[in-house]
């Protein structure tokens, strides 16, 4: 039984790797629709993980192995092309974070637009503000370690893209921290959120149920397609309104948006794949183009500016 394992006599290596285990173990038993003492049993086992790992950290008694780098910490700068937008260059100066609920192990922090929620594999090209460097000058390293391991995301449960803004769950501890995680893959915590999309979607768009793979190129940057081949994904879409500028005579459809999946770059897929991309997206933003083939004589008509 899960609940008789005794974790004071595990090293922390295979500790981690016991609970990285739970959480999916978790999530697969309620997806079968089944409820009762397994769960409990699980969430009370993570949260004694979590007090244990908080306990050897705050005596010193054993130090967090380091896990290997990232894609990114092995590539030269000079190697790496950022698929994102230059912040610095493009955007206006980003504003700052607020903590704005701090419990026992646990906080949400506002993202503003302009912040990279960094982690392992953060790419150290992009022009952004860290959302870690605002958590470590909130929370003192010799009490809140994990905000200074990006080998655990500085504690961040999920994230946002730079040009998004929004809350962050985020545990300042590992207790929290695995808390927080059982409470998502049981579905005890929904996320949503609101995007600007291109075009007119029609109100009958409410459910996305496409697979997303996610492909990794040379320079170890990502990208998501829908493809059958991809793990299961499913966003549930509400159009709340259509929205006309004529300023730049374009249409555009604001949409609530409720994901059950969390797969990387999950909206902004799936979106693209409904063909209402987002609003403002240099990676996302184009669903396919279409030419028209003109005949000789038709094109001379064009270049000499003939109606």
């Amino acid at each position: 039984m899960i609940s008789e394992v005794a974790l004071s006599s595990i090293r922390l290596p295979e500790l981690f790797d016991f609970v990285f285990t739970l959480p999916g173990l978790a999530w697969s038993y309620v997806n079968l629709s089944q409820t009762g003492s397994f769960l409990q049993s699980i969430s009370g086992k993570l949260l004694e993980a979590g007090r244990e790992v908080d306990h050897r950290l705050r005596v010193g008694c054993e130090a967090i192995p380091r896990r290997s780098e990232g894609p990114w910490s092995r590539k030269r700068n000079s190697e790496i092309k950022s698929d994102g937008v230059d912040i610095a260059r493009d955007w206006p100066v980003p504003g700052t974070p607020k903590v704005v609920a701090n419990h026992k192990g646990m906080a949400v922090v506002l993202k503003p637009r302009g912040w990279e929620v960094d982690g392992q594999g953060t790419d150290p090209c992009i022009n952004s503000e860290r959302l870690s460097l605002f958590m470590q000058t909130q929370y003192g390293r010799d009490s809140f370690p994990l905000l200074y391991l990006s080998e655990f995301d500085h504690g961040f449960i999920h994230r946002l893209d730079i040009p998004s803004s929004g809350l962050i769950l985020t545990g300042t501890s590992f207790e929290g921290l695995y808390w927080i995680r059982w409470q998502l893959n049981v579905y005890y915590i929904s996320r949503e959120y609101y995007v600007m999309c291109q075009n007119l979607a029609p109100p009958h768009l409410t459910c996305i149920d496409l697979a997303i793979d996610v492909r990794t190129n040379k320079l170890g940057s990502h990208r998501s397609i829908t493809s059958d081949q991809g793990g299961p994904a499913e966003t549930w879409v509400c159009v709340t309104a259509h929205v006309g500028i004529q300023s730049i005579r374009d249409m555009f459809t604001p949409v609530a948006i409720r994901i059950r999946t969390g797969r990387k770059h999950q909206i902004r897929t799936h979106l693209r794949s409904s063909r209402h991309p987002s609003a403002v997206d240099g990676m996302y933003g184009v669903h396919d183009v279409r030419m028209s083939v003109l005949a000789p004589f038709e094109m001379g008509y064009l270049l000499a500016g003939c109606p």
